[in-house]
């Protein structure tokens, strides 16, 4: 295993999943907190119909995918503020009508090639120097982001309605709040892959909530767990030889699994004593 570490691609890897992790991980916190926990898992399915779009166009799919999901994460907060309950319902067609349009794309770009099972499944072990420092760089921006506007974002957050009479731009913050979301999943999906990356925003939030902490302190569990689930999925995945995209979120769900068998089994033991 050291060995491997020593090796160029697996540090990059390393770089890359460690970087991508706090992003995507903090951004969903708030997505959940939010109710918008949807549209992340919305945003990665019309990433599949714009990835496998630039496939059949010759052009590279990260330059194509970036505009187009950055605007359908507009687009998909606009149906959930304006269509109230049916803004889920909305999002779910979108997702399904965007699956549908990327399978059509790919079997006239003359079906599943390796190109796109690379980017469904992730290939992170592929990964350049110049996508590790876009990754850190973005990592950089986000963080830096939440730290100068962690007073507004917990408002806007929590209590809306209270943070615009108190002036806050609540649908700016929302704005931004979509358009990084945006950016993580399109950057993410050399992590994971286009069908698990909601999981990567979902899963370490989740995790951290089942601690039942302040903000502050659930804020910073989440950004930890999304670190350590990389960590261990990817150890897991050179150690057996295992897709690195799925051993990273099963070791988000085998993170999940013990943090909610904690409280049972205490509960257990003190009842027993």
């Amino acid at each position: 295993m050291i060995d491997l570490l020593s090796l160029g691609f697996v540090q990059r890897a390393f770089l890359t999943g460690l970087a991508l992790s706090l992003p995507a991980s903090l951004l969903g916190m708030f997505l959940i907190l939010r109710r918008f926990s949807m549209v992340g898992d919305g945003l990665a399915h019309v990433s599949f119909a714009t990835v496998a779009l630039g496939l059949l166009v010759g052009t590279q799919p990260f330059l194509l995918s970036l505009p187009l999901v950055i605007a359908a994460s507009l687009l998909l907060l606009f149906l959930v503020e304006r269509r109230g309950a049916y803004g889920d319902a909305a999002v779910g067609m979108i997702s399904g009508a965007a699956v549908a349009l990327g399978v059509v794309l790919a079997s006239v770009a003359g079906g599943f090639n390796v190109d796109l099972f690379a980017y469904l499944f992730g290939s992170i072990l592929t990964v350049t120097w110049g996508e590790v420092w876009t990754s850190l760089l973005w990592a950089g921006v986000v963080v830096a982001g939440i730290v100068v506007w962690y007073r507004p974002l917990f408002m806007v957050t929590y209590d809306p309605e209270f943070a615009q009479v108190q002036g806050l731009r609540v649908r700016r913050y929302e704005r931004a709040l979509m358009v990084a979301t945006a950016v993580t999943v399109v950057l993410g999906i050399r992590l994971v892959g286009v069908l698990l990356i909601s999981s990567l925003i979902v899963f370490p939030a989740s995790c951290a909530f089942l601690l039942r902490k302040g903000f502050a302190v659930t804020l910073t569990v989440t950004a930890l767990v999304g670190v350590a689930g990389v960590v261990i999925g990817m150890t897991a995945s050179l150690a057996w030889n295992l897709p690195t995209g799925p051993a990273i979120v099963l070791a988000y769900a085998l993170v999940f699994l013990l943090l909610a068998l904690i409280p049972l089994l205490h509960r257990a033991v003190r009842s027993r004593s």
